[in-house]
């Protein structure tokens, strides 16, 4: 499996900028700022665990899924395709 990623790759990445117009947006980002603060507050006081981890990458994923307007099938392929 090739794990180099190039710049060409990345500029095909379809990056979804926040809109602090648009007040949905402004409620994610607020959410994922706010989660991302939880993670290093906890990881600094070394009371991160596995547990914790993974219910914080579930929160962000939501955050995501929502500011890209996923639907369900769609974030079941993302998943899938994540887990493989």
């Amino acid at each position: 499996m090739n794990t180099n990623i190039t710049l060409g790759d990345l500029e095909r990445l379809p990056i979804r900028a926040i809109d602090f117009n648009e007040k949905g947006d402004i409620s994610i980002y607020r959410a994922l700022i706010q989660c991302v603060i939880k993670i290093v507050e906890k990881n600094k006081a070394k009371k991160l665990d596995k547990e914790q981890i993974s219910h914080f990458n579930s929160q962000i994923d939501k955050f995501v899924y929502q500011l890209y307007g996923l639907t369900e099938s769609q974030i079941d392929i993302v998943e899938e395709a994540v887990n493989d």
